[in-house]
């Protein structure tokens, strides 16, 4: 004769499910949080640039004026922006007395994962670093080079748009 008895499974059963949704909750959680603070560890800026749209990094080096008349310019070199392999970027200013410069570069159209560069000083404001630009899906990926300055008076950020092809 079979054994028809269910009693024992059903228990069992119901703490699975119970210990699966209780799993999903914290994993969606943990999700939702880390969205939340991925920003929470990037410099601040008290004034944000606006983007000149009409510049191309591509081409030739971009600077970008603040709302006092400060500027600070920006380039990246190889110009023609290889994916995989190491880039140079520069920052210079004339007028701006900097402490510290730190680039974070944002895919626009995808995110890429955190980017972030701390550059060298080497000369009164002109810093130097290199990054390399990851692979991605897109046959053409926007980018936002967010430049972070720091100076005794505060922080500046400057964003440069640009793209790379595969």
């Amino acid at each position: 004769m079979k054994n028809t008895n269910t009693s024992t499974t059903k228990p069992k059963n119901k703490l699975a499910n119970i210990l699966t949704i209780f799993a999903i909750i914290i994993l969606v959680s943990l999700v939702f949080l880390s969205y939340q603070f991925k920003n929470s560890f990037l410099p601040k800026a008290q004034e944000v640039a606006p983007i000149d749209e009409s510049c191309d990094l591509r081409e030739d080096s971009c600077t970008t004026i603040f709302s006092k008349g400060e500027d600070i310019s920006f380039s990246i070199s190889p110009k023609n922006l290889p994916l995989l392999k190491p880039l140079s970027l520069t920052v210079k200013s004339r007028d701006i007395q900097i402490e510290n410069v730190e680039i974070n570069l944002v895919g626009m159209n995808m995110d890429m994962g955190p980017n972030h560069t701390s550059l060298k000083k080497i000369a009164k404001n002109h810093y130097v670093g290199s990054t390399i630009i990851p692979m991605c899906s897109e046959s053409k990926m926007e980018w936002e080079a967010r430049v972070f300055i720091k100076t005794k008076n505060g922080s500046y950020m400057a964003p440069f748009k640009f793209f790379t092809q595969k």
